[in-house]
């Protein structure tokens, strides 16, 4: 499934309302995922952040998926220690759970 590269960043940490989430290297007009602050008068909370930074770590993290599904398949790792990694990058590649 195509998606944007990473990495991606929080792209305007200035911003009250919104956290705009996407690559650098591309225009300031491409964000690919945005936290839409409601806190009380629109004030960043820590989860909002939070949130925005396990975002903008998407793309790390299903690569990190894949190649350690990879390896530890090669090695014969418990199909128990391998289930969440295939879940996850099922769930990133956009299949029903």
């Amino acid at each position: 499934m195509p998606y944007t590269p990473g990495p991606w960043f929080i792209q305007d940490e200035k911003r009250k309302d919104f956290i705009p989430i996407g690559p650098r290297s591309r225009s300031e007009d491409h964000i690919v995922a945005g936290i839409v602050c409601l806190e009380r008068y629109n004030q960043k909370s820590e989860i909002n952040i939070s949130d925005a930074c396990l975002i903008s770590a998407a793309p790390e993290l299903l690569e990190a998926c894949m190649y350690l599904l990879s390896n530890a398949e090669a090695e014969g790792w418990s199909e128990f220690m391998l289930k969440s990694a295939r879940s996850a990058i099922k769930k990133a590649e956009g299949e029903r759970q």
